[in-house]
């Protein structure tokens, strides 16, 4: 059931949002290649509509929170990871207006997320889902910073938790 939400929320994502504004340009290219070291990976962006993306991002992430006997404690993970967002950015065109930079789409932006990936201190596969908020800006002609946050749920193959999503990345845009 939880999943059919999923489905209905994603499809609202991409519908004609913003129909009536005109395209102007942005100074975004169609794609940006991000390479990442805060977690290390790589993210491709692909523009689909002047203020609508998908990010398709891989890596190794890390996460503080664990799980011992039926006890969480605080524990560092590492873990592989493929993830697939949209991104719907809001104010692309404000930030034009304003004289700011929206290249590489630097901008505030909301997202829905899904996450798969393996946790081998677990040894179990995930599947992390939920909606985020986030902001992303280029510092300079090739780094950039993004943070996002948002709540979701976790599924394991033997457990599941809910509660605060988050995403932090600093890198270089190839």
């Amino acid at each position: 059931m939880k999943f059919k939400y999923l489905i209905i929320i994603c499809l609202i994502t991409f519908t004609n949002y913003g129909i009536s504004q005109t395209n102007q340009d942005l100074n975004c290219k169609n794609t940006t290649v991000r390479l990442h070291g805060i977690p290390l990976g790589i993210s491709v962006e692909q523009k689909i509509k002047w203020n609508l993306t998908l990010v398709f991002d891989t890596g190794i992430g890390y996460t503080s929170r664990g799980r011992d006997d039926g006890y969480y404690v605080a524990r560092t993970h590492y873990k592989p990871y493929i993830n697939l967002e949209s991104r719907l950015y809001s104010n692309l065109l404000k930030r034009k207006a304003d004289e700011k930079r929206t290249d590489n789409f630097s901008g505030a932006y909301g997202a829905i997320i899904i996450q798969v990936g393996h946790t081998p201190s677990f040894g179990q596969y995930y599947l992390k889902t939920g909606p985020m908020l986030g902001i992303q800006r280029t510092i300079g002609k090739k780094w950039y910073w993004n943070i996002a946050a948002g709540v979701g749920a976790t599924y394991f193959q033997t457990f599941s938790l809910t509660g605060f999503l988050g995403d932090i990345n600093f890198g270089i845009i190839l």
